[in-house]
């Protein structure tokens, strides 16, 4: 992307999503772009980030114009962004995804990305690191319902980010949230009912979504998303001002 194309991808990237998804779209710092007949018919907006001590390829978004859509350009921006972020000498590639997302997704796993949970996160670049690239980007404030998505160098990702067991995500479902509501707590009179309140929501939440899948034939299994936690937290912290 030539600088002076970046207020042009910024308005093509916000007529192709959705009117919420639009508000979040930035100028973009760096792309690629995807050019049909001299005219720019989609981008791959990225950034570069150090974190610990390693650069990380954070691929914000890719799009393609609604009128050139079905023609592979999507899946032909993708798989260049990414190989681009390899060639810029990235130790590890990131993103995050909504995860009803499918086509997104789908894109990213073939290009050898594996969704990951915070902690493998840490684990990679330090819980500072982890953190870092959390307030650097939109994951930990608006992102809710967002997954996020590693890739390492000679497909690593796959081996290192096993999947965890149903039961450790329900626990950590549960202990996140209550430490989300404590914000709440310490401001009601009654402190014990409010958390003893929130156990029992919570843990319902979790009994009805294994309920619902006993009527499915398909495989279903219980996994914590972390995507909007900060703005959790603000909602807990001064609900008088969001509830307006």
């Amino acid at each position: 992307m030539n600088p002076d194309e970046a207020l042009e991808l910024k308005k093509l990237a916000r007529k192709s999503f959705g009117p919420l998804e639009a508000l979040f779209v930035r100028k973009p710092k760096t792309a690629l772009v995807a050019v049909l007949d001299e005219k720019i018919v989609g981008g791959f907006d990225y950034s570069l980030e150090m974190c610990n001590g390693k650069k990380i390829g954070f691929p914000a978004f890719f799009f393609t114009d609604p009128a050139f859509q079905g023609q592979g350009i999507g899946k032909r921006l993708c798989e260049e962004g990414i190989r681009h972020l390899w060639a810029e000498g990235c130790d590890m590639l990131v993103t995050f995804i909504k995860d009803d997302n499918v086509n997104s997704w789908g894109l990213f796993e073939k290009n050898g990305f594996v969704m990951a949970s915070l902690s493998k996160l840490a684990n990679l670049i330090g819980l500072a690191g982890a953190l870092k690239l959390n307030l650097n980007t939109t994951y930990g404030l608006f992102a809710i319902a967002h997954d996020f998505y590693i890739a390492l160098p000679d497909e690593k990702a796959a081996s290192f980010c096993k999947k965890e067991g149903g039961a450790k995500q329900i626990t950590a479902f549960i202990l996140l949230n209550l430490l989300f509501l404590l914000p709440s707590a310490l401001q009601s009179v009654d402190i014990l009912s409010v958390i003893t309140s929130g156990i029992i929501v919570f843990s319902g939440v979790v009994l009805a979504g294994y309920i619902g899948t006993l009527f499915s034939r398909r495989k279903w299994s219980f996994r914590f998303v972390g995507g909007g936690a900060l703005m959790y937290i603000m909602l807990n912290i001064i609900p008088g001002v969001f509830s307006l």
